[in-house]
């Protein structure tokens, strides 16, 4: 593993988590993700190991000649900066499947504000009217920082699915429900009604394959999504990376079929195909 995260992801993914015994691997190290010499020096000596960064930060800094299955330069960066995404969005006519993303100085009111450069609901809130938005945009997170304004898609569930992909074509999926106690919420800690499960549709995961194939995305990715009052797919982020709800000790199956699917389809040093999107 390239890169350190949070205590749950730590447990999860740990030398002896309980993930590594399901997928029978017995040698796992952890590496920081800001010593991309380090990583280099072990594999010197272990040739065939398979490396997954963490975040998007590790999957820039790691070494594109090892052998994994991870989003190119060109991936991270559209998907991990939520103004490039919806650029990306636009420009490939995918605008169905998105919110409408507003101009700055014409939105529609309720909608939401978000940090393009930040996750986990970080730098995300409802903005209410024109004086609310002025209010924000002078605190932090979003004063002098980038922001987008996108159209809010009220819905009491939020889904998200944790994919694993290959040249844009999705090799494994699991999708967890979480239930809003208000549908104009953006989920946080503590605002969960309930979770759960669900079983994405082939319209669905053909919906998201049509987003990533133009990048040719390899490697894991963590979509959330909500479907509108009509029915209709929203997707709202795509993560370039694990997803932070399959680190729960009630997921180390779907862990270990994320990690065992990685592990199964990692190659040496194909990467960097797509370029220009």
């Amino acid at each position: 593993m390239f890169g350190t995260h949070s205590r749950s992801w730590v447990r999860a993914l740990s030398r002896s988590a309980p993930v590594w015994q399901h997928i029978g691997i017995g040698d796992v190290r952890t590496l920081p993700g800001d010593d991309p010499q380090a990583l280099r020096a072990l594999l010197k000596q272990r040739r065939n190991a398979v490396v997954i960064p963490l975040m998007e930060a590790h999957a820039r800094l790691c070494p594109r000649d090892c052998r994994s299955l991870f989003p190119s330069l060109t991936a991270v960066d559209t998907l991990g900066d939520k103004g490039r995404f919806a650029d990306y969005v636009d420009e490939h006519g995918l605008g169905d499947l998105c919110p409408r993303t507003y101009a700055a100085e014409a939105p529609v009111f309720p909608c939401v504000l978000k940090r393009t450069d930040l996750n986990a609901s970080a730098g995300v809130t409802i903005v209410r009217s024109a004086d609310h938005l002025r209010d924000l945009l002078c605190i932090d997170p979003w004063r002098d920082r980038p922001f987008i304004l996108q159209e809010l898609v009220a819905s009491a569930f939020d889904h998200v699915t944790h994919a694993v992909c290959r040249d844009g074509e999705i090799l494994w999926h699991r999708t967890y429900t979480c239930e809003l106690a208000e549908p104009q919420a953006i989920q946080r800690p503590g605002n969960a009604v309930a979770r759960g499960t669900a079983a994405a549709t082939d319209a669905t995961l053909a919906a998201f394959a049509r987003v990533l194939a133009p990048l040719g995305y390899d490697g894991p990715v963590a979509i959330d999504h909500r479907f509108s009052a009509t029915g209709a797919l929203k997707i709202l982020e795509m993560n370039p990376r694990l997803g932070g709800s399959l680190m729960a000790p009630d997921k180390v199956e779907d862990l270990a079929g994320a990690l065992g699917t990685i592990l199964r389809h990692a190659v040496q040093g194909a990467f960097e195909r797509v370029d220009g999107i």
